[in-house]
């Protein structure tokens, strides 16, 4: 066989290929501008790489249990150190904080229309007695039913809303049984304190159901994009359109269904205060549904978001542009403290936050786990892990507006404070008031801190409220001496409506 034998079956062809000048020139042309954008992504990657690799970032690990208020601390951050950032991310906070006010406003429907069957039995949590109560003389009046009837769209609207929120977080995430969603716009109460009607509410099961939202990590991020992006007649904006029409138009009907003396007597004879709990918007409802609103700083601190897994959000400080800060908030359910541990390596500072207003409430995992106990519990694991035995602590204790509301009652419903030492026995014969109560929960957890810590880590405790943002950042700049603080110079600026 000739040597020279021309195969066709090999590829490319032997056969130069005909190319014209300008078809060369168009070739070569692009091929440097994919080797310019080549070097120009290796050259990306690089500087990420050194950026990373550069001089240790600050890192803050934000813990404690589920409710107690870790997530409204980080916006509390976010707001006062990147505020460009956070205020870039508002609009994508309205549609979850009208999953809030609508999911509320169903759990009440629903819980009125269980009551009023007369088959459900009240369970009471705490030190109160287990007692039966019949309900069958309790009828919804006639001019309620009419506004329940003009409300069940809240239904669909809350379904397409979650379905809105979570349309780019596959359903595998929520791994734990404490951040489940709700997989119909009927949601059973996932605090088992009332039985035979799963429908109906007890105590603070009404806000557990406004409050089960959870956002997996960038998804506002992604939101903020997707809404950008979106065009005029995207289902995505058309959807957004005809959801704020129907809250609009329906405002009145849903301040009605609150404010009703039917409602309120019914939930208070249950000792359901949906007001004590976070995600709370029913007395904002015809601010919130009027034409043109859009959510304040103290609106965005409100809006219950539940952790279902640890997020990282990365902080660059804006009055220190070669500064950033690391925070990792850790979801606080008893299912999710396990993943704990991994974080704990090279951590500038804990961030613990516990809620005092929780010292009558029970776990949403177990009703027989009172919160104040259980939060109590998982700070003295936190002072005794020897892996954290070099990290100062922050210890927040935090919601110190609803302990105070809890406390004094409320004299124009007739509702009597909540007497602490009920809960707490050692408090004995001390008073009543918010000062001593918070004092004495206080040194309940700097004493367990003693005995459990280590002689030389520090412990910097504050009484917080997360929810007013410029408190929060006053008390956190208390911390003169703490590293994290020294970056910023003075207080940073907040946006109009705070």
């Amino acid at each position: 066989m000739s040597k020279h034998r021309k195969d066709k079956s090999i590829w490319p062809s032997f056969q130069k290929l005909r190319e014209s000048t300008s078809e060369r020139a168009l070739r070569q042309a692009a091929q440097a501008q994919a080797r310019k954008r080549s070097e120009n992504i290796d050259r990306a990657i690089e500087e990420e790489r050194l950026k990373l690799t550069a001089e240790p970032k600050t890192k803050i690990l934000l813990l404690g249990p589920s409710e107690s208020g870790k997530s409204t601390m980080l916006k509390n951050f976010q707001m006062a150190f990147s505020p460009t950032t956070f205020r870039a991310q508002v609009d994508s906070w309205l549609p979850i904080i009208y999953l809030n006010v609508v999911r509320m406003l169903n759990s009440i429907i629903d819980s009125l229309e269980s009551w009023d069957c007369g088959t459900d039995s009240i369970l009471y949590v705490g030190d109160a007695p287990a007692t039966s109560t019949s309900t069958s003389s309790a009828h919804i009046p006639t001019d309620l039913q009419e506004i329940i009837a003009r409300l069940r769209q809240l239904r669909i609207i809350e379904t397409e809303l979650d379905m809105d929120i979570y349309h780019s977080q596959p359903s595998t995430a929520f791994s734990s049984p404490a951040v489940t969603r709700p997989s119909s716009p009927t949601f059973a109460s996932t605090s088992r304190v009332t039985v035979d009607r799963p429908g109906a509410l007890k105590r603070h099961d009404i806000s557990r159901r406004a409050s089960s939202i959870s956002i997996r990590p960038g998804v506002l991020k992604q939101r903020l994009i997707d809404h950008h992006n979106a065009d005029a007649t995207s289902p995505s904006l058309a959807f957004h359109d005809r959801t704020k029409q129907f809250l609009e138009e329906h405002a009145l009907d849903m301040v009605a269904l609150w404010t009703h003396e039917w409602t309120r007597e019914q939930l208070e004879a249950r000792e359901v205060h949906p007001e004590y709990q976070s995600g709370f918007f029913l007395d904002d409802i015809s601010r919130i549904c009027s034409p043109g609103f859009r959510p304040t700083a103290e609106d965005i601190l409100r809006a219950r978001v539940s952790t279902p897994s640890a997020e990282e959000y990365r902080l660059a400080l804006e009055a220190r542009p070669d500064s950033e800060w690391i925070i990792y908030d850790v979801g606080g359910g008893r299912g999710q403290r396990a993943a704990w541990a991994q974080y704990f390596e090279d951590v500038t500072a804990v961030l613990y936050v516990a809620s005092l207003s929780a010292f009558d409430e029970t776990l949403a995992e177990d009703v027989n786990v009172n919160r104040l106990t259980d939060s109590l519990l998982l700070w003295q694991t936190l002072c005794s892990n020897k892996l954290l035995s070099a990290v100062d602590f922050v210890l927040l204790l935090n919601k110190m507006d609803l302990l105070e509301s809890k406390l004094i009652g409320n004299n124009e419903k007739g509702r009597s404070g909540i007497r602490f030492v009920k809960h707490v026995n050692s408090f004995k014969s001390r008073p009543n008031d918010l000062a001593t109560v918070a004092k004495y929960m206080q040194e309940m957890f700097l004493s367990l801190h003693r005995q459990h810590s280590p002689p030389s880590r520090k412990v910097y405790s504050h009484l917080t409220c997360a929810i007013v943002s410029r408190q929060s950042f006053i008390t956190l700049a208390r911390y003169a001496k703490f590293p994290i603080l020294t970056l910023l110079p003075g207080c940073p600026p907040y946006f109009a409506g705070t």
